[in-house]
């Protein structure tokens, strides 16, 4: 009875062994899902050599697997390298709703927009939540401006147009368009060019509280948008830029 004790003991502890929670089943997998996607199966053809024959069979299976080893390096390598189908646009023509919006992608792509937001549980965003647009939003403003409008009025019928009042001309430097009801309290100190807001998605502006003879010019080129513009210059001959913050005599 001693020695079946002494098994039913070793027994038990290759048990607890086995069912040991150390996470090296989790590391392995870990380790597993890593590895390279260039690292290719092979299996040596020394079988197919038997007593300096040839072994046509085994040869052949060797190949097989080596083939199809290859095959899956090759479809590994592919999706290990493969971009976001947001990614594979170019640079000038990026958006960044991209992510979570297919339809700001290009047709061809937006397929694949959505089978990879759909495996990475990305927040898509629908017409319930989605925000009203910049234009939408200019839109409603002018709507319920107009309706204010209209109500004054109605309330004031005998109002008529009132001619403006001659404006002789001094010689003195043009002042700058009066700007939109919609920028206006961010030109308190500075006046805004009429491109703007081009140039601001795509330059270094003056500090907001630095403002450049007055106005906020764009300084130097980002990152982004240097290659276009040198590739533009050399290419296509010249580069517009905007001058109009120069005053011109009225």
């Amino acid at each position: 009875m001693a020695p079946k004790a002494e098994q039913g003991g070793q027994q038990t502890g290759q048990k607890r062994k086995g069912n040991s929670t150390d996470g090296g089943g989790w590391r392995n997998k870990r380790q597993k899902t890593q590895r390279d996607a260039r690292t290719l199966a092979v299996q040596t053809s020394s079988k197919a050599f038997k007593n300096g024959e040839l072994d046509v069979g085994a040869f052949v299976k060797a190949r097989e697997y080596e083939i199809r080893a290859l095959e899956e390096g090759m479809a590994r390598a592919r999706k290990g390298l493969t971009q976001r189908a947001f990614q594979q646009v170019p640079k000038d023509l990026r958006r960044r709703t991209a992510s979570h919006n297919a339809k700001r992608v290009p047709k061809r792509l937006r397929r694949q927009a959505v089978r990879e937001m759909a495996e990475d549980n990305t927040p898509t965003v629908t017409s319930r939540r989605r925000k009203p647009s910049g234009h939408m939003r200019l839109r409603i403003d002018t709507v319920n401006r107009l309706r204010t409008l209209g109500r004054k009025n109605k309330l004031s019928p005998d109002q008529g147009i009132v001619a403006r009042s001659l404006q002789p001309k001094k010689n003195k430097l043009a002042s700058p368009p009066v700007p939109k009801a919609k920028y206006r309290k961010r030109q308190i100190h500075k006046t805004w060019l009429p491109t703007h807001m081009f140039h601001a998605k795509r330059a270094h502006m003056t500090p907001p509280s630095q403002p450049l003879w007055r106005f906020a010019l764009p300084l130097t080129s980002t990152v982004k948008s240097y290659r276009p513009t040198h590739r533009a210059s050399k290419d296509r001959g010249a580069v517009a830029w905007d001058t109009s913050y120069m005053s011109t005599v009225s």
